[in-house]
């Protein structure tokens, strides 16, 4: 497994977390998003999710989403920012 930044994320999922958190209020400066992910390409044919973690920084609170299609997880995050799990925006 290996972790990779935001910045390495697929562009159309940057894209809809960027939209994400301008939706809620949130500035996308203030989360830290990483994945970690199998290293070859035959590890990523298993059954193993690749799995992303983001920070919110205000807050320090942070979760992990399973990341099994795409930018599926997404919707999780938006789950958790409706219920206020990061926080209020400062």
């Amino acid at each position: 497994m290996r972790t990779i930044t935001f910045n390495s994320f697929p562009e159309d999922e940057q894209e809809i977390f960027q939209l994400s958190c301008k939706r809620w209020g949130k500035r996308l400066r203030d989360f830290v998003v990483t994945a970690e992910e199998p290293d070859s390409p035959e590890d990523r044919q298993s059954l193993r999710p690749r799995e992303v973690t983001v920070k919110y920084v205000p807050s320090a609170r942070a979760r992990s989403y399973r990341a099994d299609n795409g930018a599926g997880w997404i919707g999780d995050f938006e789950d958790d920012l409706q219920l206020v799990y990061f926080g209020r925006t400062p």
